[in-house]
């Protein structure tokens, strides 16, 4: 499974990327994160669609000082198999 997710709110500068990165890692998830030039902040998880239900569960509870006013998800099907989880520059 894939969802393709953008996080809204207070979510850059404060360490989002590096939160979601670790725990996304921990679940074994594929994917990335990285900082878009309007404010939000996009991942794209590649997973089971238990350990992708834990990440949003996760991003929902606005990690470290973050706060995730809102969360827009797509799930699609995956185009490629992603390796590891990054941070995106």
């Amino acid at each position: 499974m894939q969802a393709h997710i953008f996080a809204h709110g207070r979510v850059q500068g404060v360490g989002f990327r590096y939160n979601v990165s670790g725990y996304a890692s921990g679940l074994g998830l594929r994917g990335y994160v990285r900082n878009l030039h309007d404010g939000r902040v996009e991942i794209l998880v590649q997973g089971s669609q238990e350990d992708i239900q834990k990440i949003i569960y996760y991003l929902r509870s606005s990690p470290g000082f973050s706060q995730v006013a809102k969360l827009d998800i797509d799930w699609e099907e995956p185009l490629s198999d992603l390796s590891g989880f990054r941070i995106r520059f």
